[in-house]
């Protein structure tokens, strides 16, 4: 995973190379100088990067050995708690505001994970019998635990967003550069710690690094689909990342529920051993996934017991500043920006913030350091 992310790394400098080439200094870039204008500081410490690193480190830690004591179904639905787990955090620690279609999406997507997961419970298969470990309620235990430092992980990186001018292939490739000194040095102390457990431990120690190359190197299609998977881990994470930058941490929980989705289509289909069944809950599940993902992010909106009333559209009658460009943002900020232009007639309703817009050259700038827009080209 780490090497994955560290392909992030050269990509970014190229790129921050060729900025320079063309403007002269990094600093003097349309978007490093509309961040300078938001108030964002364009030096960043890469030792900030160890907080979200350490937190992605525990969790997938805590989550992979939970796995080997469940059943692989009850650890995907426990991971769809990761959408109600971000969003507390979001709002205790980074002060985000949620509205009835919110809460409502997001409660559709943890139900729709439930089926999903409860589904291969309800309709066990035969030769799944008997597969799952004696340690069920500790494998509970370290899964939920991976959730909650899941949660800080894409609360932490959307902080860092807030307070920097960090481009997500350069926040990627730093956390995968940490990761790897981290776990580098993990994974010797664990060669030497001896494990009882066959369960969790094959080779009698926690951790058999040079047993694990030697297996790794005995099939060539494992090569293959390791290779591929680095490539896929540097893609997956930088695009999640730039969610998290562009959107919000919880937007990138709901739409990350949908994977399991793609998952399941992929294996229904693939010929040969380990093929998936279908069972028929699981299209209820994975719909109702869908349905809160595009539910949460406005895509689609339901008329009816007042869960359209505070959308973007009823927000702001009047657009005449965002129809002249086209802008891409999360719903947070698209409604944090409109409340501050518009007089809201309900008197039941909270008071808008305070915003004082601003409009620059190519940039639309509130007194909100979150509440940010650029039009330039070079959105990074």
């Amino acid at each position: 995973m780490f090497i994955g992310e560290i392909i992030c790394l050269p990509i970014f400098l190229f790129l921050k190379y060729r900025k320079t080439k063309q403007y002269g200094s990094a600093k003097l870039t349309p978007s490093a100088v509309n961040a300078q204008l938001m108030g964002l500081r364009l030096d960043v410490n890469v030792c900030w990067f160890i907080i979200p690193c350490v937190f992605d480190i525990v969790a997938s830690t805590l989550m992979f050995v939970g796995l080997t004591m469940i059943a692989a179904s009850v650890y995907q639905m426990l991971r769809g708690m990761i959408v109600f787990v971000a969003t507390i955090m979001s709002i205790i620690f980074l002060g985000k505001k949620y509205y009835r279609h919110h809460w409502t999406a997001l409660s559709i997507v943890v139900i729709g994970v439930a089926i999903v997961g409860a589904s291969p419970i309800m309709y066990p298969d035969k030769e799944d019998e008997g597969a799952s470990s004696s340690n069920p309620v500790i494998g509970l235990i370290l899964v939920l635990a991976g959730q909650v430092f899941s949660g800080f992980t894409m609360v932490s990186e959307e902080k860092l967003f807030r307070v920097f001018y960090i481009h997500p292939l350069q926040m990627v490739g730093w956390e995968g550069v940490w990761g790897l000194i981290f776990y580098s040095i993990i994974l010797i102390i664990l060669q030497f710690i001896p494990c009882p457990s066959h369960t969790i431990c094959t080779y009698d120690t926690i951790e058999d690094t040079r047993q694990a190359f030697y297996e790794f190197s005995l099939d060539p299609l494992t090569w293959i689909l390791g290779i591929g998977s680095i490539l896929s881990i540097s893609l997956y994470n930088s695009t999640n990342v730039a969610v998290t930058k562009f959107a919000s941490c919880v937007q990138k929980a709901t739409i990350n529920t949908s994977k399991p989705a793609l998952v399941w289509i992929f294996w229904l289909f693939y010929p040969g051993k380990g093929k998936e069944r279908f069972i028929w809950p699981q299209i209820i599940g994975f719909t109702m996934i869908v349905f809160g993902t595009l539910m949460y992010n406005e895509i689609f909106k339901i008329p009816f017991f007042g869960l359209n009333e505070y959308t973007e559209d009823k927000l702001t009658p009047h657009n005449v500043l965002l129809e002249e460009k086209s802008v891409n943002m999360s719903p947070d900020a698209s409604h944090n920006l409109k409340r501050g232009s518009l007089h809201v007639k309900d008197n039941k309703r909270e008071e808008s913030d305070d915003i004082s817009p601003l409009r620059t050259s190519n940039t639309f700038i509130t007194s909100d350091k979150e509440n940010k827009i650029d039009f330039g080209e070079d959105t990074y």
